[in-house]
């Protein structure tokens, strides 16, 4: 596995632009040059490193181009603690003092295997820009403890499949939904269900609300909603809540006993039960789009489209991917806002720029939120990216 830690992700360094050797490695990949120890190019002992031209599957054409990056100087018991506890502290103390080197290679040890770490914008952008051309896929299910994503978020999740032609073909038709043309038509519906939120929280009054629980349940709420492009009862709501937090957990549910009495049980039957959530809703918005009805939301988007030879997502795949969405967006998002409002209760003059912003953008635009008034808010924008590249929800992004 060769994981790119978020901290390197996040930096929001400014790169004028990227070398054509390192935009495009599978074109070039023997051009592609790393500032590493002057050593000569070498064969690692992994198979998804093996040389391209061979023709074998899970090929690497960025990674082969590399020269030999030195090893991570730690020993194996603060290495697991720090990967495991503190991942922005372990990349910042490997890549503490290297000079011109650009990347570091962590050695295999229980419960990780081996992994080269970028620690530049232009090496970030290149490895992770080898998934449009589908030469580089996530495809965790198959490293150790990761097996837990592939059974629990189902084997036809992006986060999953490892085939590069199958996963282009899945990203290509569920990627509709969720562009920007999609995200500004589902516009009405979230400003409905966050100023019902904040309505309620406003009734709290004196007593106020705690941020974090208040902006899960927000998170989850709004999830659900846009993407089956309906309101969820609240004892269905609160219902599917337990679920997704028995699967999460889950993942680190390690041996993996499949008990009644174990977390990895009944991870495996909240799995079951979400997916058969959305399996019913997937039953239900093809018989309207049957009957020639509109289906709103991110699911009516999805049971819909097609590619140009006309081939169709099946209920499977959409209601693993949709758990997918679930999965990657409801704790990434909720703990993203919850430490976007701690930043602005310490820097009180950034919430009143904000507010200035806010208060412009309403008069040009109106007061109801629009793709043009979201264009408008600059310094939201920046104050959304200040946070990710402060306090980065994820440890890191791992690419096989």
């Amino acid at each position: 596995m060769h994981a790119v830690h978020s901290r390197a992700v996040c930096t929001q360094q400014r790169v004028a632009a990227v070398p054509a050797h390192v935009a495009r490695p599978a074109a070039a990949s023997r051009q592609v040059v790393a500032r590493t120890s002057n050593v000569p190019l070498h064969q690692l002992n992994h198979d998804s490193t093996s040389r391209a031209d061979t023709g074998g599957e899970g090929r690497c054409p960025f990674l082969q181009a590399l020269r030999a990056p030195p090893m991570v100087q730690m020993s194996w018991l603060k290495r697991v603690q720090l990967q495991i506890f503190a991942p922005a502290e372990f990349q910042a103390h490997v890549l503490r003092d290297r000079g011109q080197d650009t990347v570091v290679q962590a050695p295999r040890q229980a419960g990780f295997s081996s992994f080269f770490m970028p620690a530049t914008g232009e090496l970030v952008k290149a490895l992770l820009g080898e998934e449009a051309s589908g030469n580089i896929t996530q495809g965790l299910a198959e490293k150790g403890g990761f097996r837990a994503f592939g059974t629990l978020l189902g084997e036809d999740s992006l986060l999953v499949v490892k085939d590069p032609a199958r996963h282009a073909y899945l990203r290509g038709l569920l990627q509709p939904a969720f562009s920007a043309d999609a995200v500004a038509a589902y516009l009405p519906d979230i400003e409905a269900l966050v100023s019902r939120h904040l309505q309620a929280w406003q009734g709290a009054g004196r007593e106020g609300v705690k941020a974090h629980a208040a902006l899960k349940a927000l998170t989850f709420d709004f999830i659900l909603q846009i993407v089956m492009g309906r309101s969820i009862p609240e004892q269905q709501l609160q219902r599917l809540g337990e679920l997704f937090s028995a699967l999460t957990s889950g993942l680190l549910a390690w041996p993996y006993l499949d008990l009644p009495f174990t977390a990895w049980h009944k991870a495996l039957a909240a799995q079951a039960e979400l997916c058969s959530f959305f399996l019913q809703g997937c039953a239900e918005a093809r018989q309207q789009l049957a009957g020639g009805l509109a289906v709103p939301g991110v699911l009516g988007r999805l049971v819909a489209a097609a590619d140009e030879q006309g081939n169709r997502l099946t209920d499977q795949e959409i209601a693993h991917n949709l758990l997918l969405v679930l999965f990657a967006g409801h704790d990434t998002s909720s703990t993203t806002l919850t430490r976007a409002l701690a930043n602005l209760q310490d820097h009180p003059r950034v919430m009143q720029r904000l507010r200035e912003e806010q208060a412009a953008v309403q008069q040009r635009r109106g007061g109801a939120i629009s793709a043009d008034a979201l264009r408008d808010m600059r310094y939201a924008d920046a104050v959304v990216r200040e946070t990710l590249r402060r306090d980065p929800v994820v440890g890191a992004l791992a690419r096989v």
